[in-house]
């Protein structure tokens, strides 16, 4: 029995289903249809493997006297350098070791001259004692001297014999003459400080001649000129 009569419907004749699946092809895809559409890839190149293995077999064995030869030019080259470098050091050394004997000289002359120095120092401590004591010697001569002028105006006669005389001169006048009670009395009361001044006298004969035999630092002066001569020499040694 066939299916339904599909020729009575209304519109354009219908075909029945198994048929009209048969005659008409199926529906493909958009992205299927690309993928047909699509060229096939290219294969990928062979690895050049069997162009680097010529490569390799085309590398020459090396060179050993060329090899040999380049190390000597390079030996050479350094041996040039280390040798200019050799060089260097040793006039860095000599220039250093000048440098170490002027210092050296240097603090040998200043160790000389601090030693001159402290040696005119203890020169001057010694001039300055000895004109301390030349100070002091001269000053005892000029208080002697004060001394002594004093004392001879005091007395006022220069020797004994004077006194002497003057005493016996009154005593001639006393015993001669006719005097008053008063000059009687002035007469022995002179007569008694000539007596006192007598002693004096011979004290002033005593000062002076300590005054003229008396030390004037003679030596004192010459060491003094000792030390200047010395305190030059040091002097003229600290300029050179």
């Amino acid at each position: 029995k066939l299916p339904q009569d599909f020729s009575s419907s209304p519109g354009p004749p219908r075909c029945p289903p198994l048929l009209c699946s048969s005659a008409m092809p199926p529906k493909t895809e958009p992205r299927a249809k690309a993928k047909a559409d699509a060229k096939p890839k290219p294969k990928p190149k062979p690895a050049k493997k069997e162009e680097a293995e010529e490569e390799v077999d085309k590398v020459q064995a090396p060179d050993r006297e060329a090899f040999d030869a380049a190390l000597a030019k390079i030996q050479e080259t350094v041996d040039g350098f280390q040798a200019e470098q050799r060089k260097l050091g040793d006039q860095i050394k000599e220039r250093s070791g000048g440098k170490d004997d002027f210092f050296t000289q240097k603090a040998g002359f200043r160790s000389q001259l601090d030693e001159f120095s402290a040696k005119i120092d203890v020169l001057m401590e010694r001039k300055a004692e000895i004109n301390k004591g030349l100070g002091d010697k001269r000053q005892e001569a000029t208080d002697q001297r004060q001394e002594l002028n004093k004392l001879k105006k005091s007395v006022g006669y220069t020797n004994e014999s004077e006194i002497d005389d003057r005493i016996r001169s009154i005593e001639w006048t006393m015993s001669t003459e006719s005097v008053s009670l008063k000059q009687e009395k002035e007469y022995l009361k002179e007569i008694s400080e000539l007596k006192k001044r007598r002693p004096q006298v011979a004290k002033v004969k005593g000062m002076e001649t300590s005054l003229a035999s008396r030390d004037t630092g003679g030596n004192l002066k010459e060491q003094i000129g000792s030390i200047n001569e010395e305190m030059a020499l040091y002097r003229d040694g600290k300029r050179q």
